[in-house]
């Protein structure tokens, strides 16, 4: 590159660093305190700083594997697999914390992430402007790409997410990058395979922000690769888009594999559509400028809290603004050049209709009346739902990316004609640096919400405690993209970056269940969770209650409770503060220890007692699930023993230990067995360390375990159970799951409830009854157990419910349920239609109550039937996989 080229690209990357710097104010007047982000909000730009302190923590002091961590979600952990990582943004920042502070090193990044946005853009739209221009026309002048750069860089939709604290909607710098690469390998003749694998390396660096942005680049380079089929062949074309593609999963291969062995495991709650309906960009809100400009704007934190409380004028918060200048100046680029342009036209179009969700949002409404008659308009995005990968992406504004870096090439080949295509060259000039004010001044973001990224001084003297143990702080509260239990603030686990101490409770993009299911479920935290969630607790016994926070303090080697104080308009702990300290205040022992000369927090020392030298668990005990880890179902009675089965093959206990001496392990367990089982045989590991193998006999037996001293340490001890094999009940005791003898087995939980009072019905999870008095019906799907009707007849309607069922189809699953009682002489013709259901004959006469589950068109007889006080069926199909069971298990010193 020439030396005058060279330098007006080091001017124009210049130009778009210190335009990051000026619309980020104020952050550049405080970077090593201040960062992107707002108080009332969910405190996301906090999970961005520990990932980089957890990326240098666990790879550099550690030594670990930093795909996983106990230092949050204590004791459990959790894998940081499919987590919001932003492994390009932490690895970039590592460099400046190491001689800096994290705030500083991530602003360092925003900014530079910012500019790169901005040349990158540049240099596709040079090629773009060569390409579609004509390289003697393009070499006239390069403001059009240049004011591309600001079109993608410095949008309106870029600043609410930094404002959101949504970084890695900032940190996409290479997501052009991936665009110009990708292009030229369709493009070149000699070079492709040079240009083909660098995309693959945008690819990555882009996907290691985050996975889901790896969607909008395999549909941009479909979109290319469609528009350039008929110069290229399908031979050509083929090869470049696979080596694209190869070199894309070779890069990112790493972090891929981990990604899909995770997926697999299939217990991270994504049901249904989550917030996609939500999570949407409105149509009006296209041409809404956004409540951050500093003149058509609004106030900010009015505007987040209606968001939050479903009064604002949008369902989400106002993502996508596409900007008046950008629009026009695409548009003339439409005009202009038309054909030449459609691939981007019709990637900025596509993306917009994905951002606009699953339906048609119009001002907040998606239901509309139609002269009575209520309507809603499916779009496009409907249609990714349904695809394997793509479902992940559930948050349809983050393809206000796409539309936007779309868009930008197009502003800048309109800003070119502009310049160039008018006798008089200073209008054009006007009006191209007119076309590029309206554009800065759409997406301008003044000033910039910002949060306090300083650490509260006592933190930084925890740092100097030795010794490893927990802190529980309030507010408290655990939270993932799926939902939130309590109170979860995610700055404090940010201040873990300082004291390196184990935090209780966290936030993850994507958690497994049992990481909202173990605090649910241990007592104390539980409780805690709810008093902060505006719960009222029952009356409890507080003897017992300071007993369970005791054992949960030894369990989790709890040494501190640190209480923050209440941010104004922060719900739920700005209203439920009093009741959450006065609750923890009653429960645990506390000693204050600290008080923040700022009134940001008061910490206390939590006393517990020594540990045990004796631990006994009585697994089914529901108090105990604060021992229990992963791999354990719920409490029930197994073969006349309470106990727990353990789902899956691994299970694992935590046990506390006064001091590494040898111990011995006893155990009862059941393995789960059925007609020709193989063996099942168990293994245990104690942190890490295998202490036994053994095979299970049949049936319930006391097992005794040597666990050598060296094995274990003082305070918490993990237990690992891992078995053999598992299988689930529903594939190998299938008979045990026939409906009577109608040849159907049920194929989801059903249950029919008939008293005098009453009349109830399960199908799965959905109520099937009308508790109406009568005969309430409902039919459901005999393979996949979905309720196709509900009914409900009178005694003297027999002959609608005969004609009811006879419209069936042969097969179809039947419940039913009396309200009111049996008549003394039921009409003839409501006999005959249960009798088409399996049913004897007629109901008991006089019978207080009668249910039947049964098919239409088995054998009279078949079904299965109940009368009397209560009659009660149930038949629930175990889709459970399950090894074996556990009833007690203690842990004791050798005698």
């Amino acid at each position: 590159m020439p030396p005058i080229a060279r330098r007006s690209h080091l001017l124009v990357l210049l130009a778009y660093v210190l335009l990051s710097l000026a619309f980020t104010y104020p952050v550049a007047t405080q970077p090593a305190r201040l960062v992107p982000g707002t108080d009332i909000w969910a405190y996301d730009e906090y999970t961005f700083l520990w990932n980089t302190w957890w990326l240098k923590h666990s790879a550099l002091d550690l030594g670990v594997n930093p795909l996983t961590t106990d230092y949050i979600f204590y004791p459990l952990g959790v894998p940081l697999v499919l987590y919001t990582f932003n492994f390009t943004g932490s690895a970039l920042s590592l460099p400046v914390y190491l001689v800096s502070n994290l705030p500083l090193a991530t602003n360092v990044v925003l900014w530079a992430m910012l500019a790169l946005s901005g040349y990158s853009t540049y240099l596709l739209t040079r090629y773009l402007t060569f390409r579609v221009a004509g390289r003697k026309e393009a070499a006239a002048g390069q403001v059009g790409p240049f004011v591309a750069g600001l079109a993608y860089a410095f949008p309106a939709s870029r600043f609410v997410y930094l404002a959101l604290g949504h970084y890695i909607y900032v940190m996409v710098a290479t997501l052009p990058l991936f665009a110009y690469f990708g292009l030229r390998a369709l493009d070149e003749r000699i070079r492709w395979q040079l240009y083909a694998i660098l995309a693959g390396l945008a690819f990555s660096m882009t996907a290691l922000v985050e996975m889901t942005l790896g969607l909008l680049m395999v549909l941009l380079l479909l979109v290319l690769a469609t528009f350039r089929y008929r110069g290229l062949g399908l031979k050509s074309l083929g090869a470049r888009v696979g080596l694209t593609g190869a070199a894309s999963a070779l890069f990112y291969g790493p972090l891929l594999g981990p990604i899909l062995r995770e997926t697999t495991r299939g217990d991270y709650a994504i049901t249904g559509w989550g917030d996609a309906l939500r999570l949407s960009a409105d149509l009006v809100g296209l041409l809404t400028p956004t409540a951050l400009h500093p003149l058509w704007g609004s106030d900010w934190s009015r505007h987040l809290r209606d968001v939050m409380t479903g009064t604002g004028r949008f369902s989400d918060v106002h993502t996508l603004f596409l900007g008046y200048g950008t629009l026009v100046l695409a548009a003339v680029a439409a005009v202009v050049y038309a054909r030449r342009v459609l691939p981007w036209l019709v990637t900025a179009a596509g993306s917009v209709v994905l951002a606009l969700g699953p339906l048609l949002q119009i001002n907040g409404r998606y239901v509309f009346d139609l002269d009575g008659l209520s309507t809603t308009v499916p779009l496009p995005f409907v249609l990714l739902h349904y695809i394997p990968l793509a479902s992940a992406g559930r948050a349809p504004n983050r393809f206000s990316v796409l539309a936007v870096m779309a868009l930008a090439p197009l502003v800048g080949m309109g800003v070119h004609w502009l310049a160039q295509h008018y006798r008089r060259w200073w209008l054009g000039g006007i009006l191209a640096t007119a076309g590029a004010l309206v554009l800065m001044w759409d997406g301008i973001s003044l000033p910039l919400p910002t949060t306090d990224a300083s650490v509260p001084q006592f933190y930084a003297s925890l740092a100097q405690e030795e010794g490893e143990f927990s802190i529980l702080t309030l507010p408290f509260g655990v939270r993932s993209s799926f939902g939130t239990l309590g109170a979860e603030r995610t700055q404090l686990q940010y201040y873990q970056t300082v004291h390196e101490k184990r935090f209780i409770g966290g936030n993850i993009s994507r958690a497994p269940d049992i990481n909202f299911d173990y605090y649910r479920t241990a007592t104390p935290l539980a409780r805690l969770l709810a008093v902060e969630s505006y719960q009222e607790l029952p009356p409890m016994d507080l003897e017992r209650e300071r007993q369970l926070a005791a054992e949960l303090a030894t369990v989790l080697d709890l040494r501190y409770l640190v209480v923050h104080a209440p941010i104004p308009g922060r719900l739920p702990y700005a209203d439920t503060y009093d009741e959450a300290f006065a609750y923890v205040s009653r429960i645990f022992d506390l000693t204050e220890v600290h008080r923040d000369p700022e009134g940001r927090l008061v910490a206390y020392r939590v006393s517990r007692p020594d540990t045990p030298q004796n631990v006994s668990l009585q697994l089914a005990d529901s108090d105990r699930s604060m021992y229990l880890g992963r791999g354990w179902s719920r409490p029930e009675v197994i073969a006349g023993v309470p106990g727990r089965w353990i789902e899956g093959t691994v299970a694992e206990v935590y046990l506390p230990a006064s001091d590494p001496s040898d111990r011995i392990l006893t155990f009862s367990a059941a393995p789960f067995t059925f007609p020709g089982a193989p063996e099942q045989r168990l293994t245990v590991a104690v942190n890490g360390q295998e202490v036994a193998r053994l095979g299970m006999a049949p049936n319930w037996q006391q097992y005794s375990i040597s666990v050598p001293g060296e094995t274990l340490r003082e305070g918490l001890n993990r237990v690992q159970i891992r078995l053999a094999h598992a299988r689930r009940p529903v594939d190998v005791l299938a008979d045990g799951y026939m409906i009577g003898g109608t040849g159907i087995r049920a194929p989801v939980h059903l249950e029919a409830n008939s008293r005098p009072e009453l009349a109830y019905i399960t199908v799965g999870t959905e109520d099937g009854s009308l508790h109406a008095e009568g005969i309430n019906l409902a039919l459901f799907h005999p393979s996949s157990g979905a309720v196709l009707a509900r009914a409900h007849f009178t005694w003297e309607e027999g002959e609608v419910m005969v004609r009811f069922l006879d419209q069936a189809d042969l097969g179809t699953g039947v419940i039913a349920a009396v309200s009111g009682g049996v008549p003394d002489h039921p009409d003839e013709a409501i006999c005959r239609a249960l009798q088409s259901a399996g049913a004897s004959w007629c109901p008991p006469a006089g019978s207080p109550g009668y249910a039947l589950i049964g098919a239409t068109g088995a054998t009279a007889g078949s079904a299965l039937e109940a009368g009397g006080d209560s009659a009660y069926l149930r038949l629930s199909p175990d889709f459970r996989s399950l090894s074996a069971a556990l009833s007690e298990l203690t842990l004791q010193p050798l005698p």
